[in-house]
């Protein structure tokens, strides 16, 4: 005795029947996604083989990305503090030297008595009133150049210079001048000063 035939259920077309793999790659029309990636091109490497790009740190050119030369610390340098207390330090005494010339003005009497040519207590007062002058403009430079200014790099090191060149051709003529010490004291802070140049390319300090 046969068994009658069970009515069989209608079957979806885009459906995959038992053992077939779905298909991969982009929908075919009237279709159903495709499962998976989709296929590399030719010559390119699968997907799963790309490793992420690394970031890259914000590069600037010479002066980074932050607008401070590359390179260049923003604490001040310790040369730029020695060179300015050296600075205070002999502007002080130029100032008190100015200080005392022009008060020994009034003694010209008793200088020439001492045994000083008239024509130097003469000039006592022009003397002393350009000593003055001399070292505090170089007091405010030094403070200038202690806040970070180019003003006040600039007008040490041109007062430096003056005074190396002028100290040179005195002592060259005999007249002594300010001596060997002055010239490796006056040097040596116009050299720490040069050497920190690359420190006043930055915006001025607030400290």
């Amino acid at each position: 005795m046969t068994n009658p035939q069970q009515p069989q259920e209608p079957r979806d077309p885009n459906q995959p029947s038992a053992g077939q793999v779905p298909p991969v790659g982009p929908p075919q029309a009237g279709g159903v996604p495709p499962v998976g990636p989709p296929p590399p091109q030719p010559g390119q490497a699968p997907s799963w083989q790309n490793p992420p790009a690394a970031p890259t740190a914000p590069t600037g050119g010479e002066y980074g990305a932050y607008g401070a030369p590359a390179g260049v610390p923003d604490a001040r340098p310790g040369g730029v503090t020695a060179a300015a207390i050296m600075t205070w330090v002999g502007s002080a005494l130029i100032v008190v030297a100015g200080l005392f010339l022009l008060g020994a003005s009034g003694m010209s009497s008793e200088l020439q008595d001492a045994g000083l040519p008239a024509e130097f207590t003469e000039v006592l007062p022009a003397i002393g009133g350009v000593l003055l002058v001399i070292g505090i403009a170089a007091i405010v430079l030094a403070v200038l150049a202690f806040r970070r200014s180019k003003v006040g790099l600039y007008g040490l090191l041109a007062l430096g210079g003056i005074y190396l060149i002028m100290t040179i051709i005195s002592m060259a003529s005999g007249a002594g001048g300010g001596g060997i010490v002055g010239l490796l004291w006056v040097g040596i802070a116009c050299g720490l000063l040069f050497r920190a140049r690359e420190w006043f390319n930055q915006s001025p300090t607030t400290i």
